[in-house]
């Protein structure tokens, strides 16, 4: 008996098999598959020779539905691969992108792997970053605080953190705090994975902090220069310059009125002339740039700086500089500058000396107010005696006149009192 002609045919097994993958090539899995038909046609007991036809037909579309079936598997292995792909590039994203940089170390300290966030911190493109061990990226002086937080890690195989100063490349240091776990697998060598998180803003706010905190403590038993100096060579201290100074600035906007040096520079850079000295806005050279364009001024090549003027006899060669103006009320009322850093200044550099030269300002102003009170009680005092002195000897003076009068037997002419005396403030109350 004939099949009907419409059953459908049987499909081609070309077509229906599954596509190759990265991990199933085309003509192997094929190879074996035959192979394993063939042991199983000769193992099976039923022979489609000798099947009836109602026999064939069920074995048919069992063997249809199984390929159907296989169909279906293979549609949902690829949606599953697909889905994974999807998965692996959303988390290579996140990765990649995170605010933090992600470095993972061998046993001996090469980097095996980093994201981008890393190799920006670092300034190098991330395969400068492979094969390469940690400690290129450390500064020499902190060389022994990562290799203490990397001996430990491995010893220990507990989390460990530590914050150092790394080398960027063409930039100025970084402060990370690195947090390192190990990662342990069988028959395989540890590695670490370290996060690095950048710190430098806050390591720069808690520099900053504590030169203020020292400052304010000089204040009440310094005087006003002992501590506009002590200010500069704090300001030297945290952008790396080895020449400083303070100019107040007058009222009137035109005339400046240097106040200090920092020590460095009177001892060894400086020799022009002294604290006292004022200078003409207008006759002065492109350090008081800050002032006529009224916000921080940096030249991180001086000699290039077209309407530079000359140095006066004596002065120090100036490399680079960074000049910041006080503001009080819109009113410029100080500057401060630093000067040669042995590398250029940058925005950092002005948020720290900005912060101090506000300070130093704030502290001068209440040091200002002190010495003009103690000024004007001294003048008081010297005026309070000079009344006083003069009210005794008109007393004298009429008791005089009375004693004539009675002597020539008179009436007193005058009626004569104590005078009256009026407390003049001491020094020290004044200056409250």
């Amino acid at each position: 008996m004939s099949h009907p002609t419409n059953q459908p045919t049987p499909a081609d097994p070309a077509a229906a098999a599954p596509a190759p993958t990265a991990t199933n090539s085309g003509p192997p899995l094929r190879q074996r598959a035959e192979a394993a038909f063939r042991a199983q046609a000769v193992q099976s007991p039923e022979d489609l020779a000798v099947q009836s036809p109602e026999e064939a037909q069920r074995t048919l579309h069992k063997l249809r539905v199984h390929q159907i079936e296989l169909e279906m598997q293979n549609n949902e292995l690829r949606q599953s691969q697909a889905e994974l792909a999807a998965a692996k590039d959303r988390y290579l994203d996140l990765y990649d992108q995170a605010p933090v940089g992600y470095l993972t170390l061998s046993e001996k300290g090469p980097i095996l792997e980093s994201n981008l966030t890393a190799a920006k911190l670092l300034g190098v493109v991330r395969g400068a970053l492979v094969k390469q061990p940690l400690s290129r990226f450390i500064l020499p002086a902190d060389q022994d605080i990562c290799y203490v937080f990397r001996q430990q890690l491995l010893a220990t195989e507990a989390p460990q953190a530590c914050e150092l100063r790394m080398v960027k490349e063409g930039g100025p240091l970084l402060w990370a705090r690195l947090e390192g776990t190990l990662v342990l697998e069988e028959g395989v060598p540890p590695v670490s994975r370290i996060v690095v998180i950048d710190i430098t803003e806050r390591k720069r706010h808690e520099v900053v902090m504590a030169a203020r905190l020292r400052l304010l403590t000089l204040a009440p038993a310094h005087t006003l220069a002992e501590l506009l100096r002590a200010t500069l060579d704090e300001a030297e201290a945290l952008s790396g310059s080895s020449i400083g100074f303070y100019h107040f600035l007058e009222a009137d906007q035109k005339t400046l009125w240097l106040q200090a040096w920092s020590t460095n520079t009177t001892r060894n850079m400086c020799r022009a002339e002294g604290a006292g000295t004022h200078y003409p806005v207008d006759q002065a050279g492109v350090w008081v740039d800050c002032i006529r364009q009224r916000q921080a001024v940096i030249h991180n090549d001086f000699a290039t700086v077209p309407h530079r003027k000359g140095m006066p006899p004596g002065h120090a060669t100036v490399v680079r500089e960074l000049v910041v103006p006080v503001m009080r009320g819109g009113q410029i009322t100080a500057i401060l500058g630093v000067g040669n850093k042995p590398t250029d200044y940058t925005a950092e550099d002005v948020k720290a000396v900005s912060a101090l030269a506000d300070l130093a300002w704030g502290i001068a102003e209440n040091k200002l107010v002190q010495t003009e009170l103690l000024q004007r009680n001294a003048e008081l005092t010297r005026f309070h005696e000079a009344v006083v002195g003069r009210e005794l000897r008109m007393i004298e003076l009429k008791e005089q006149v009375n004693d004539l009068c009675r002597q020539l037997g008179q009436p007193p002419r005058y009626v004569t009192s104590e005078p009256v005396s009026v407390p003049v403030p001491k020094p020290d109350e004044a200056s409250r």
